[in-house]
């Protein structure tokens, strides 16, 4: 039976397959020694010493998974990945016989700090508001727009006196929930000045997935420089081959799929890393060649050839990777069986799979992580109060509410149906005349067609005006709507990327993990949205 490349994580063959290949990989010491510092110094507990001692050692396999570094520990998307791979290597364990070892890879090259700048709680709830409100999302952030500018990967950060406020301010917020004083605690001890980004934000999650044994790699550990340089030099070297079977690779996907593009828009005169030219805690930047020399994409200058390989070989910590370059040495450098990852990454990975023979590595089994949208007793008691469904307030906003006013609020038609009852006797009506106005003068029936066109397009204005005046009547129904979608589907964005696991580790404390993880089966057909009651 054929199995395409991205369904091999549910063949159980396929996924022994992986598991023994990647059993038989090594590890650079280098690495072991960076992932023990690391998570050696988080919260101990039992399976995470034993994972720790596993991990480098003959036949440990791994199951990675990553993303960037969201403050006060990112959005609910990190918590379900990193259960997701717990979860996936215990079955792989279960059903293989061999070690396998979790593993969650620090993405703490990347410098968008605009993109885990903030913290955003689901809006509490308020009494006393005017008809028509709806309250909003509570917003957290710490760094300033310079500092989002800045370019520097986030692994140099360092986080300064103005973390103390804002963390606080959070805290009080999330005050008089069932777990908050505990979240308090583990806020206060990761989030706090002088701490660095991977530092604080590795030190909250690796307290959460303390007993599942999670363990963690930074990139940016400056040990690690000299394990990567030789995957910065062969994408140097050949970065025209590279090239070209990532737009050969390109052209099939569009071909077989259907998509504009491949996920990662390719370049010719680019390679798959950034250079760091003012050193590994500078800014960070593409680098493109202009036929004589490297420039810099964003900042004006230039690296001769013979100067980035030297620097290359003498300073690698200035040079990191790229979205599509980093699996190539993660999968290269880690025992790798397999990713967890969202659809993105996943497409990533098909994208980049020609390249996997270049680095003399077999692509790793791509797990889908699971997904959810959390549902808490006053999203549901809006929902029961509207008669909607949750899928309902998924839609997009149009047709979500075309489905509340299609349940017809107090017995009032919706605006479809006052249309229709409009339309259709003067469509008869004008249907009954033609033939009588043929017979007096055929060029009477264009007429009234123009006469019927324009009374049809009176009447659409008049169901707009309806739908307007339906709305304002039900201004308290509406809100309702506004509330469950802002708790469901915030802004129109799946309530997982939007929304802080902090706010329900508060409320829920070690059940969320115990609910989420109950509902997790990592060799499932590509996850659907599941509906999760709290």
């Amino acid at each position: 039976m054929n199995i395409s490349a991205d369904e091999r994580y549910r063949d159980p063959e396929q996924r022994a397959l992986a598991a023994r290949r990647a059993g038989a990989l090594g590890m650079p010491a280098e690495v072991v020694a960076s992932v023990r510092r690391l998570s050696g110094g988080l919260t101990g507990s039992r399976l995470r010493a034993e994972h720790l001692d596993r991990i480098g050692r003959e036949g440990c396999v791994v199951l990675t998974t990553g993303q960037q570094l969201g403050l006060f520990g990112g959005p609910l998307l990190t918590f379900y990945k990193a259960l997701t791979v717990v979860r996936a290597a215990r079955a792989l364990a279960a059903e293989t016989g061999r070690p396998v070892v979790p593993l969650f890879w620090l993405q703490a090259e990347d410098h968008d700090l605009a993109e885990i700048n903030s913290c955003v709680l689901p809006p509490p709830p308020t009494s006393g508001l005017s008809a028509g409100a709806v309250e909003a999302p509570l917003t957290f952030e710490i760094f300033s727009g310079t500092a989002r500018a800045s370019r520097s990967s986030v692994a140099g950060v360092v986080l300064g006196p103005e973390i103390d406020p804002v963390r606080e301010d959070l805290i009080r917020r999330l005050g008089g929930l069932p777990y908050s004083d505990e979240t308090a605690h583990g806020l206060r001890r990761h989030y706090r000045p002088e701490a660095t980004f991977v530092e604080a934000f590795a030190g909250w999650l690796g307290e959460v997935f303390a007993e599942e044994g999670l363990l963690f790699l930074n990139p940016r550990d400056p040990a690690l420089a000299p394990v990567f340089r030789p995957f910065f030099q062969r994408a140097l070297a050949d970065h025209r081959e590279m090239t070209a079977r990532l737009l050969q690779r390109g052209e099939e996907l569009r071909g077989a799929e259907g998509r504009e593009r491949e996920q990662v828009f390719v370049r010719d005169d680019s390679p798959l890393f950034f250079y760091h030219p003012d050193g590994a805690e500078g800014p960070r930047f593409r680098l493109k060649w202009n036929g004589r020399s490297w420039s810099f994409v964003g900042r004006e200058g230039e690296i001769a050839p013979e100067a980035l390989a030297a620097f290359l070989e003498t300073e690698p910590g200035r040079f990191s990777s790229s979205a599509l370059l980093r699996p190539l040495i993660q999968d290269s450098i880690l025992p790798s069986a397999g990713y967890v990852g969202g659809e993105a990454e996943l497409r990533y990975l098909r994208q980049i799979e020609p390249l996997y023979p270049l680095f003399g590595r077999d692509r790793p089994l791509a797990i889908p992580r699971a997904r959810f949208v959390l549902r808490e007793p006053r999203a549901r008691r809006l929902l029961d109060q509207l008669g909607l469904e949750t899928a309902d307030v998924l839609n997009d906003e149009s047709a979500a509410l075309e489905a509340l006013f299609a349940r017809r609020v107090d017995g009032d038609a919706s605006p479809e149906a006052l249309e229709a009852r409009l339309k259709g006797p003067i469509a008869a009506l004008f249907q009954a005349l033609g033939p009588d106005l043929a017979r007096v003068n055929p060029g009477l029936v264009p007429a009234a067609r123009r006469g019927e066109e324009k009374i049809a397009r009176v009447l659409s204005g008049l169901k707009e005006r309806y739908a307007a005046a339906l709305l304002e009547k039900h201004k308290v129904t509406r809100s309702q709507f506004d509330r469950a979608r802002q708790l469901l589907y915030p802004g129109g964005i799946p309530q997982e990327r939007v929304y802080a696991t902090v706010a329900f580790l508060a409320r829920h404390g070690p059940g969320l993990k115990a609910a989420v993880s109950e509902r997790i089966d990592p060799f499932a057909p590509a996850p659907t949205l599941q509906v999760l009651d709290l």
